[in-house]
């Protein structure tokens, strides 16, 4: 009789949801049972995983510890008021909602033209126990600016000049252009502005360009733990037959070693995937156990998975961590929710959509072969690892990194 081994993934342990059909598929956003609102328990442990985080977030925000976790506790409640405001609000009156962390935590609501804030919303803005404040904009709202993105983003890639990226800046109200800068493009400034004015007369609205330096990509295989190539995610199981596994990124190799730290280490099996506009996902079987619970700041123990936070429940400026094979543990703040990643291949044979997630911070750390591991804070799940603008494997290398939101993966947690 073989001996079962137990499988933790470095992330969030998940169910796959799947149509009738297609019994081994994942399916599309939005078909797997989500839950949004924030069902963590509160003990020791919950506060210890906070603590871990509350470390970088001192680090990172020049503040103590123990205000570092309080702050983190008091996100999670201001994500959940901010998404509840733009539900009240409705998409065509927010320009833009985000969290600042300095001087102080507080949320900003930017409100497109002719919003209407009834008395409800008011009185959530009015009982919040971080400040929230409204700003009058003139300009378009996000979902408008957003969807002059996505149609534009085919034409912009065809145009070239080296766009390896695109989104909305909620905080400004501008569509931000990221362009491969150094040696990787070699394109002359004339060229480059022909084709940066060239976007301008597309999208018709403020825009914003910036070089990256560093090569941006998917964060493809190097040596290390977790597995062969990129880093585990999810355990997730099968909803009919119970079959269980884990999940990472769809750009991963399909052909897969599982290490468990300081341990064994075993092959897995590919069963499925799909990479598309929105998705970048596969999941694996194995014959050991898996267990609803993730590794996170330490590789010594792991964490019980209690909840996850879907796209519509983040928010910019939130900070969330991950863990990479390839760079460990670190955290940083969400810029934009409206990435669209636009070098060749990132979405196979399609146009990305600007739903991805991009974060950056002085303490993040991001290269290859941290793809498919899992972003979060404490013992919520934020998503999984797809890319990144970086050069190397320090804070000072990573430009910042991307990630696909849980709700795009097609399954449904496990909770602990």
């Amino acid at each position: 009789m073989l001996n079962r081994g137990t499988v933790i993934a470095a992330a969030y342990i998940v169910t796959l949801t799947f149509g009738p059909a297609l019994a081994q598929d994942l399916l599309s956003p939005g078909g797997g049972q989500v839950t949004d609102e924030l069902e963590a328990k509160d003990d020791p442990g919950r506060r210890e995983a906070l603590q871990e985080g509350a470390i970088t977030y001192a680090e990172d925000f020049n503040v103590t510890a123990e205000e570092a976790g309080r702050r983190l506790r008091q996100q999670e409640a201001l994500q959940d008021v901010l998404a509840t405001l733009r539900e009240r609000v409705g998409s065509a009156g927010i320009a833009g909602s985000y969290i600042e962390h300095q001087p102080q935590l507080r949320g900003v609501v930017r409100l497109a033209e002719g919003a209407n804030i009834d008395a409800e919303a008011r009185r959530m803005i009015e009982q919040s126990r971080v400040p929230i404040e409204l700003v009058e904009s003139a300009g378009p709202s996000l979902e408008d600016l957003t969807r002059r993105l996505e149609n534009a983003l085919p034409r912009l890639q065809e145009l070239g000049g080296g766009l390896v990226g695109a989104e909305v800046d909620e905080r400004t109200g501008e569509i931000v252009l990221y362009y491969q800068g150094g040696e990787k493009v070699p394109l002359d400034p004339e060229a480059r502005r022909r084709v940066q004015e060239r976007a301008r007369e597309l999208l018709q609205v403020p825009i914003r360009t910036e070089e990256v330096k560093t090569p941006v990509g998917d964060g493809h295989t190097r040596g290390g733990a977790d597995l062969s190539s990129c880093t585990s995610g999810f355990v997730v199981r099968h909803p009919s037959t119970g079959t269980r596994g884990y999940i990472t990124a769809g750009h991963c190799p399909d052909n897969q070693t599982y290490f468990e730290f300081g341990g064994f280490s075993y092959s897995t099996s590919f069963v499925d995937e799909i990479r598309d506009a929105d998705q970048d996902v596969q999941w694996h079987t194995t014959l050991h156990i898996e267990e609803p619970r993730f590794y996170a700041s330490s590789t010594l123990s792991h964490r019980p998975l209690y909840s996850q936070r879907t796209r519509a429940f983040q928010s910019v400026g939130g900070y969330v961590c991950h863990r990479g094979k390839t760079t460990g543990y670190s955290c940083g703040t969400i810029q934009s929710k409206t990435f669209a990643p636009a070098y060749t291949d990132a979405c196979p044979g399609t146009t990305c959509l600007p739903v991805w997630i991009r974060v950056s911070g002085a303490s993040l750390r991001c290269f290859p072969g941290d793809s498919g591991g899992p972003w979060f804070i404490a013992y919520t799940a934020y998503g999984i690892y797809k890319g990144q603008a970086s050069s190397g494997t320090s804070a000072a290398d990573c430009d910042w990194a991307f990630y696909m939101a849980s709700n795009y993966f097609g399954i449904s947690l496990v909770y602990d």
